[in-house]
């Protein structure tokens, strides 16, 4: 099947233009969350709180209202770096991913020692067309923390001797400049990127998967209940996915919250299930030679 790939600017744009109505605070950082049989209110770290009959943590990988309502749920690191970036380039086929092993030809002065532990290292790379002369790429690699900083600007040189276009683009793509800085939210540190434009996270995944999404009438959606690894967005999608079928349960229960968040997670279960195997699939690939 064709992989479509949608900008989230585009879908934002797309969503305003349906005139959809939506009050947004920012800077808002969630403290406490408590509820009982009639309504759940939500604190605040500025000292204001909001009080609704449901509260839905939609609130990303690492989810605020995930620990306050599921606090035994731990985020291990996987190991692996996703590198990530949207660059003016026009990718002349469909969208395509590939794997394959790190392989150094030649140890840069000063690294040889700390590279040689990833010889052999499990490589992966997908790249994908977005609309007009655009195009999204993302690379992962197996690679400890701390030297996942070091290998930014060496990207192109790892993929020297892969298929086409994925050199040409990775060295058109990548350019040494000023840093960035990133915040790593699992550890509350900085980290800082030495590439211009590339994004550089390492990847968490909860320890073990929830078996509820919901406690009482607090209810999770997305990553916040059913993170994956990046596997082609399939993380945001199933997100958009999992919040039309949260506001049809919602629609269908008739105030009956409970019912709403079974019947939620009952409809996404099976969809959740499949994209997790695939992802495991493509981790299982990547270890063979």
């Amino acid at each position: 099947r064709r992989v479509a790939c949608l900008h989230q600017s585009h879908l934002l744009e797309a969503l305003a233009r349906e005139g959809l109505q939506v009050d947004i605070e920012w800077n808002k950082e969630l403290k406490h969350v408590e509820q009982d049989s009639s309504k759940v209110k939500a604190y605040f770290q500025d000292g204001t709180e909001e009080e609704g009959s449901i509260l839905v943590g939609a609130d990303g990988l690492f989810s605020t209202v995930r620990r306050l309502i599921f606090p035994d749920s731990e985020m291990i690191f996987t190991g692996k770096t996703c590198y990530s970036t949207i660059v003016e380039c026009s990718l002349k086929s469909f969208a395509f991913e590939t794997l394959g092993r790190l392989e150094i030809k030649r140890m840069p002065d000063g690294h040889g020692k700390k590279l040689e532990s990833l010889q052999g290292a499990p490589l992966r790379i997908a790249m994908v067309p977005l609309k007009g002369e655009r195009m999204f790429w993302f690379a992962t690699l197996q690679a400890n923390k701390e030297l996942s900083n070091e290998l930014s600007s060496k990207l192109p040189e790892f993929f020297s001797f892969w298929h086409e276009p994925v050199p040409s683009i990775l060295r058109s793509s990548i350019k040494t400049g000023d840093a960035r800085v990133l915040e790593d939210r699992h550890e509350g540190s900085q980290a800082r990127g030495c590439v211009t434009g590339l994004l550089r996270e390492a990847v968490y995944e909860l320890e073990a998967p929830l078996p509820r999404w919901s406690s009482g009438r607090v209810a999770l959606l997305g990553d916040a209940c059913h993170p994956l690894s990046p596997n082609l967005a399939q993380g945001a999608a199933l997100s958009i996915e999992s919040a039309f079928k949260l506001a049809e349960a919602i629609a269908q229960s008739k105030d009956d919250h409970g019912s709403a968040f079974d019947m939620h997670q009952r409809s996404m279960q099976r969809r959740v299930t499949a994209c997790t195997r695939v992802t495991e699939f493509t981790k299982v690939l990547a270890m063979f030679p």
